[in-house]
């Protein structure tokens, strides 16, 4: 009877069908925010057993307009980007087992609405056990090098944001290229220095050719001097001796603010005094002059 009247009756058919649409767009919506959920947890088992119901894929993107029918178990939705997959939402929050379950099955190729990948995501937070699961799943080098929303590849975000321990895990892998510039021409190493990451700086230095890191060199000693910069092993052994001795000149106090390039200059003019006098006319060597026989009484 009522499959009759909804037969016979355009309108009641129509609403009958935006019901039905609306319940199952409920009931994805319902699974994509447990799917997230887990993935934001790091619950890599909890995974395993929901994905094992067929609601949802890992490869299913977070929508922007999206919204929870119910509270649901997530609260941080404004954290999700829209287009994004459940594995970059777990590297963006530093979910390494989560990370490691998901990036085998996910397409790691995928970007979210801003153009992110995951890799590139998960240099927010800096996990590396994230970097090394997701770069293990990768089979593309191009991924591995895709730009992002700021025209920076996954190297140049987490040198941008001096996240060490991730950096570390992309150098590993032979694929990423840290001679690589982002749209704004700056390669990893230049956003590292000009949010004045030493030690990530440190770590690109052997990327960077000695001609481009003596012109980096020379435009600090110029500009405002980063004295411990000049400290930071990875750098501080690379900066010309000319230019270092520039920095120490520029600081009012050289031993509390760059004690190492401070000693370093001191060795070098003590060597060059030593060495003018050895080269005077006349000028004894200290051998000769311990082995001098003393003068007759």
């Amino acid at each position: 009877m009522s499959r009759a009247i909804f037969k016979n009756n355009p309108r009641l058919s129509l609403f009958n069908q935006k019901l039905k649409l609306k319940m199952s767009d409920e009931t994805k919506l319902d699974a994509l925010m447990d799917l997230f959920t887990l993935a934001g947890r790091g619950d890599a088992k909890g995974l395993a057993r929901f994905l094992k119901t067929k609601k949802a894929h890992p490869n299913d993107r977070w929508r922007s307009s999206d919204k929870p029918s119910s509270a649901g178990l997530l609260s941080p939705v404004w954290a999700i980007e829209a287009g994004q997959l459940a594995v970059g939402y777990a590297a963006g929050e530093g979910k390494a087992a989560a990370v490691a379950f998901l990036a085998p099955i996910s397409d790691l190729s995928i970007v979210d609405e801003k153009g992110d990948t995951a890799l590139i995501s998960g240099a927010f937070f800096g996990d590396p056990d994230c970097a090394k699961a997701m770069l293990a799943a990768i089979k593309d080098a191009s991924v591995v090098n895709a730009k992002g929303a700021k025209g920076e590849t996954a190297l140049m975000a987490a040198a941008r944001r001096g996240q060490d321990s991730y950096v570390k895990a992309l150098l590993a892998d032979s694929r990423c290229d840290a001679a690589l510039v982002s749209d704004n021409g700056e390669t990893a190493f230049e956003l590292a220095t000009n949010e004045a990451n030493w030690e990530t700086a440190a770590l690109l230095s052997p990327f960077v050719s000695d001609s481009k890191f003596n012109e980096w060199a020379a435009a600090m000693a110029a500009g405002t001097v980063w004295f411990d910069a000049f400290d930071t092993p990875g750098l501080h052994e690379r900066i010309p001796l000319e230019i270092a001795k520039i920095a120490v000149a520029s600081s009012k106090n050289p031993a509390a603010e760059m004690p190492k390039t401070l000693a370093r200059v001191e060795a070098w003019e003590l060597g060059a005094i030593v060495k003018d006098n050895d080269a005077a006319p006349g000028a004894e060597t200290s051998e000769a002059l311990t082995r001098r026989r003393p003068l007759s009484l």
